[in-house]
């Protein structure tokens, strides 16, 4: 039978006066969870003979240094969260006691002001870290363990990324998800992305890149699935490296300063389900998805766009049971689009200049128009415009084509 209660341990903080710290146990799933304001030392449960295997610590604590004193009671925990508890240092041997059994470290919302290479490169088990919030400035050569597959620094200082990360001498890094929002990151030059051949989600946003090397995504390419690069300072040059992701499935790139749309690169990612690139300086788009079979999402509000080619998609497009199309924020005169047949269609072309408008379906064997009657909706479009400062919304129901 599972026992869970809650204990009060007094801790002795030097000048301070007795603070008492809260914490919940488990003793079937192994886990203690302690939470605590301005305590300064890691609580021990030598009681419980090293059998603990999920430690907890959060909460505004004041723990400056941990040593390899510090889990001496803790020889099989495989998930540690030091989470918010003042750390500014942790010696290189700090987490000896527990090396065979680590697989997940949370060491965010701290004051590290360095990645901690020298206290991670013997966990050779460890799978998950995350160093969010922290004010870190560098990941440095041969720094991150060569079996980890996610990586979270977001929100740090870092400005430079080492071109070998991996403390793996062969660099056959296992790495499938990394997070470097919200960074200093200027630019990504040489092979510093391309030795994770192994990502499938990388998070570069609210950086302020303005270049991407060629090749950084030429070995991770049939992997990658979700790329955000947005709130940047990237230009169309970033086509260049987004030639190697065939597979990409969403491709976030909205507050750039991208002038253009590559329409090769694009019509070759052909697992595209969702495209920002909203918040740009677009001028047109041509014909870009050509072959997509799942679209589900194309947001290019905020842009500068005049003309929106009608071969947009072609009959061998496919959408999801919902699509959305937003064009709105532009400068668009007219539109004469081509839509394969969906279940149901969202286009939205309102705060443009639009005089004239053609939105019609295209399949194999025909092309037909939308007019709007009364009789039964299996298909609907809802196309939404301003006109004269009103709003509108017209639907289109499947069986008011006209052939």
């Amino acid at each position: 039978m599972d026992v869970t209660f809650n204990f009060v341990m007094a801790i002795l903080a030097f000048s301070l006066p007795y603070i008492f710290t809260w914490c919940n146990l488990s003793t079937i799933s192994k886990t203690v969870s302690c939470n605590q304001h301005q305590a300064n030392v890691v609580p021990s449960f030598p009681e419980y003979n090293g059998t603990l295997r999920y430690l907890e610590f959060k909460g505004q604590w004041i723990i400056r240094d941990l040593d390899y004193n510090s889990f001496k009671d803790a020889p099989l925990s495989e998930k540690l969260i030091l989470q918010n508890i003042g750390l500014k240092h942790l010696s290189c041997d700090v987490f000896n006691n527990i090396i065979p059994e680590l697989q997940i470290l949370n060491l965010d919302d701290n004051l590290l002001d360095y990645f901690p290479a020298c206290s991670l490169n013997t966990l050779w088990r460890l799978r998950t870290l995350t160093l969010s919030r922290n004010f870190i400035q560098c990941i440095p050569e041969h720094s991150m363990p060569g079996f980890l597959t996610h990586l979270d620094v977001s929100n740090n200082k870092i400005y430079s990324l080492s071109s070998d990360l991996s403390t793996d001498v062969h660099n056959k890094n296992q790495l499938k998800t990394l997070i470097i929002r919200g960074n200093n990151l200027r630019r990504i030059n040489e092979n510093k992305l391309n030795q994770f051949s192994s990502l499938k989600y990388l998070d570069a946003s609210e950086n302020q890149l303005d270049y991407i090397n060629s090749v950084s995504f030429l070995s991770s390419g049939s992997q990658l699935r979700d790329i955000n690069l947005s709130h940047n300072q990237l230009t169309g040059t970033v086509w260049l490296c987004l030639e190697y992701t065939l597979e990409v499935r969403n491709l976030n790139l909205s507050h750039n300063l991208i002038e253009l749309v590559n329409e090769t690169t694009l019509s070759n990612m052909k697992s595209l389900q969702k495209l920002e690139i909203s918040y740009n300086i677009l001028t047109s788009v041509g014909p870009a998805f050509v072959d997509q079979k799942d679209i589900l999402l194309l947001l290019f509000q905020h842009n500068a766009i005049t003309s929106v080619s009608r071969e947009l998609f072609s009959t061998r497009s496919g959408f999801m049971e919902t699509f959305t199309i937003d064009l709105s924020f532009n400068s668009l005169a007219s539109l004469d689009l081509g839509i394969p047949e969906c279940f149901n269609c969202t286009v939205s072309v309102h705060h443009n200049k639009l005089r004239t408008t053609d939105l019609y379906t295209v399949s194999t064997y025909r092309t037909r128009h939308f007019c709007v009657n009364n009789q039964k909706t299996f298909q609907i479009f809802t196309f939404r415009l301003n006109c004269h400062y009103t709003w509108k919304t017209i639907v289109f129901p499947l069986d008011s084509f006209v052939v």
